[in-house]
């Protein structure tokens, strides 16, 4: 009997250590089997953490957007200014790779299309960024859920001469021929 007592005691700790146990079992013990509780009250502190990862990822996903689009400026006012020639099929994507194969990436895929081809992604290798196709965004999504006389008169507006959906370039996340190596027979099985 002592022998289980501090067992359960070492147990304890270290699920009180590890953050992720306790909330989970004091939950259980007062849930039964004909109410389910939510899970902001069974996990509180893993729905907080997952909530502060999404936002950490968003905030990463922007600063990467926001270095693809001041690159994008520089290579666009060097052609302007010729400082380096207009890449051979005119797009700011052309620019990119070009500036790439500069540094020896000369083959870039997704990750998807590496391994389709037999080859994997080294760990730790961070995407390269390229613009992706353009999609349609609709300015007026927003007014369109809460129509009022405002936004009536402005998509008035907008159908009578403007455009009404803006472009909108998304950004693709690509690998170079320098972060993959071949799968090896023990990586497919």
């Amino acid at each position: 009997m002592n022998t289980q007592t501090t067992t359960a005691t070492k147990r304890a700790s270290n699920a009180a250590k590890s953050r992720k146990v306790t909330n989970s079992k004091a939950a259980a013990s007062r849930c039964t089997a004909n109410e389910p509780q939510p899970i902001s009250e069974v996990l509180p502190e893993a729905v907080e953490e997952i909530k502060q990862t999404r936002t950490a990822r968003q905030e990463a996903a922007r600063q990467r957007r926001a270095e693809l689009k001041a690159t994008s400026n520089l290579l666009k006012n060097a052609v302007k200014t010729r400082q380096i020639p207009p890449s051979e099929d005119g797009t700011i994507n052309g620019l990119l790779r070009a500036m790439y194969a500069q540094q020896g990436h000369t083959e870039l895929k997704t990750f998807d299309e590496w391994k389709q081809a037999g080859y994997i992604v080294r760990k730790g290798q961070k995407a390269i960024l390229l613009w992706g196709k353009p999609r349609k965004a609709d300015r007026d999504k927003q007014a369109a859920t809460a129509p009022t006389a405002e936004s009536t008169e402005a998509k008035g507006a907008a159908a009578a001469g403007k455009d009404e959906q803006d472009e909108f370039f998304p950004v693709c996340y690509v690998f170079s021929n320098l972060q993959v190596h071949p799968i090896t027979g023990k990586a497919q099985a």
